[in-house]
């Protein structure tokens, strides 16, 4: 999708000003999801087991940015879909020593919004070591197809 130069020269808020600023031109397209809601711990919104992949996911891409105070997480149809992805890969703000910084563990995930919902974590870490089956990302594919 482009992104035209004017998109963000009336925003109020200075922070998605510059990113709108840096993101002129063409970026990887999205979807809407029509009925979906920003989703809420509290709330219900989504299937029981929800969550662990999820948690297995951001602390893999060490994303700081998916806390109560904002999850960052749309529930569209019982099913929970990741938005806002600017904190992810988070090493990549101190550069010093990316070796050791490789090797220290990722305590942000302990505020992760879905933690509490992660009852089969180790389930799911064991799936996704064995390599995320093809089956698994064939069916994301297809749904992403369907909503494209």
């Amino acid at each position: 999708m482009e992104v035209d130069a004017a998109l963000g020269r009336n925003e109020p808020d200075t922070e998605i000003r510059e990113l709108l600023a840096r993101s002129v031109g063409v970026n990887l397209g999205m979807d809407f999801l029509p009925g979906s809601v920003m989703f809420d711990p509290a709330a219900g919104t989504a299937r029981s087991g929800a969550g662990v992949n999820a948690v297995w996911f951001d602390a893999f891409v060490t994303n700081v940015d998916r806390t109560a105070r904002n999850p960052n997480l749309l529930c569209w149809h019982k099913s929970l879909y990741f938005i806002d992805h600017g904190a992810a890969l988070y090493f990549h703000h101190d550069w010093k020593d990316p070796a050791a910084s490789a090797q220290t563990r990722f305590a942000a995930i302990r505020e992760h919004v879905l933690l509490p919902r992660a009852i089969a974590l180790r389930r799911s870490m064991r799936f996704c070591a064995r390599g995320c089956r093809r089956r698994y990302f064939g069916r994301c594919w297809k749904m992403s197809q369907t909503h494209g």
